[in-house]
């Protein structure tokens, strides 16, 4: 901001412009990285719930360690 200011008081409307697009450039590269960590997250949780599934499906003995036992 003190950049944009210092640019608006030097009535430096090329370095603005450049500065505005510089920003405006790394807001689109930082959504971009937000929905590829978004992507990634969602196939990581899946991932970790497919070999939770596996563990449970492989290990009779842990499936049944997992059932609650009755009075």
């Amino acid at each position: 901001m003190i950049k944009f200011q210092s640019l608006i008081e030097d009535d430096d409307l090329e370095g603005l412009s450049a500065s505005l697009h510089e920003m405006e450039s790394l807001h689109d590269t930082q959504e971009e990285f937000m929905v590829q960590l978004e992507t990634e997250q969602t196939l990581l949780l899946s991932k970790i719930n497919e070999l939770g599934q596996e563990i449970i499906n492989s290990s009779p003995s842990y499936a049944l360690s997992r059932r609650p036992t009755l009075p």
